[in-house]
């Protein structure tokens, strides 16, 4: 075993102080403290789990409404630190939620909007650049990697998460839901599909492991199921 230098966190934690000084915060505080303390601050309004799985899509669905044409919806959750030791937040906190979709103004124009969990409220959409790969530029349109929002059927999906309970519960000793994302069509599939991912535990040695399972956009009809562990 390697034993390194705690040189950076050293540099960080006086950073960290400095900056806190300048602004008028508590010097005595510790590195761990103060980074705590930001963490709180930048996730004041985070959506978590207890919002639900499908928190990001419903507040998608009350930004753009339903009959916006969607072409990605992503939603990425924390698996906390006990599961995975590289994660810094805390279980359950919705690290992530974003959309891109059609402009209602010019339908050969794509745009993203991120939902801000300070604020609690998306950020100002910006347009995405598109590059065409592996076709003629010329025949790309954009209707053709959009789906109105409607047509998602991600309610459906805990229908699916609640019957895996069983299952899951015997393969991990510990497990969380890490993502429910809407993908747009591509090299994978030629259709939008949505996705679930998970991170845990396995039961038999404790080793992490991810799983995931595919659906088509009715939220039933499962493309592929790798939750479990081979």
């Amino acid at each position: 075993m390697k034993l390194f230098s705690n040189a950076k966190t050293v540099a960080i934690a006086a950073i960290l102080s400095g900056t806190l000084a300048a602004c008028g915060g508590d010097p005595e505080q510790s590195a761990d403290e103060m980074v705590a303390d930001m963490m709180a601050e930048a996730n004041a309004n985070a959506m978590t789990l207890d919002d639900g799985y499908d928190a990001c899509f419903k507040a998608v669905a009350s930004l753009l409404g339903n009959d916006a044409k969607v072409s990605k919806i992503r939603t990425l959750i924390s698996s906390g630190s006990d599961i995975d030791s590289m994660q810094n937040q805390a279980r359950g906190v919705i690290t992530n939620c974003d959309v891109e979709y059609q402009s209602p103004d010019d339908p050969n124009m794509m745009l993203s909007a991120v939902y801000d969990n300070k604020t609690g409220e998306f950020g100002e959409p910006r347009q995405l650049e598109i590059t065409v790969i592996g076709g003629s530029a010329s025949e790309f349109r954009v209707d053709d990697f959009v789906i109105p929002l409607s047509d998602v059927k991600y309610a459906a999906l805990g229908t699916f998460m609640d019957g895996r309970k069983a299952e899951l519960d015997a393969a991990f000793s510990d497990y969380e839901w890490t993502g429910v994302t809407l993908n747009a069509p591509g090299m994978s599939s030629p259709d939008h599909s949505l996705k679930l991912t998970i991170n845990g535990r396995l039961a038999a040695n404790n080793v992490k492991e991810t799983g995931s399972a595919t659906f088509e956009v009715d939220g039933t009809t499962v493309k592929r199921d790798g939750l479990l562990p081979r």
